[in-house]
């Protein structure tokens, strides 16, 4: 991108027109987004309550720096809502997957639209910026996460045994 001065202040996410036709009454800042893709109107619906799913895209965004994408076939945008590509947006969390620390990789929940906290091998949708312990008056609640899809693998846990006095322990 190409300036003269120009600064973009506030939101730090970039984001793009995506069409939800079918899902849109249903949609809310923060929301987790899923392929939908049955037409061109709806590109995107709410995530499904799938774990790990493959098919989440991004997230519904409150504020973004720059918005991106012609959206829907309307020009109106009466179809879509602003989905946030990368960068720092609110996402609703659960703890579902356990309390949520600062690094930890966020994936999809059984909870339609919420994330949760990454501890299996499979699709995450971005990082954590913030704490979330559920301690809030419901189990859901929306934090602050770096958006970037990743697929995550498992890790072995490999046992030392470690030599002392000629004898392993």
């Amino acid at each position: 991108i190409v300036t003269d001065d120009s600064v973009v202040s506030g939101p730090a996410d970039i984001a793009e027109y995506i069409s939800v036709k079918d899902d849109k009454a249903n949609l809310e800042t923060g929301d987790l987004l899923a392929i939908d893709g049955h037409d061109l109107q709806n590109l995107a619906k709410k995530s499904p309550g799938i774990p790990y799913d493959s098919k989440v895209i991004g997230v519904v965004s409150t504020k973004p720096g720059i918005v991106a994408g012609g959206g829907s076939v309307e020009d109106d945008h009466n179809n879509d809502v602003i989905m946030a590509l990368v960068g720092r947006v609110p996402l609703k969390v659960s703890t579902e997957g356990g309390e949520i620390k600062p690094g930890d990789r966020l994936t999809s929940s059984s909870i339609p639209g919420v994330a949760m906290k990454a501890t299996n091998t499979g699709m995450t949708i971005g990082i954590a910026f913030e704490a979330f312990d559920g301690s809030n008056a419901l189990s859901e609640g929306t934090i602050e996460v770096e958006t970037e899809q990743h697929i995550i693998e498992g890790t072995e846990h490999v046992q030392r045994k470690i030599l002392k006095d000629n004898r392993y322990h």
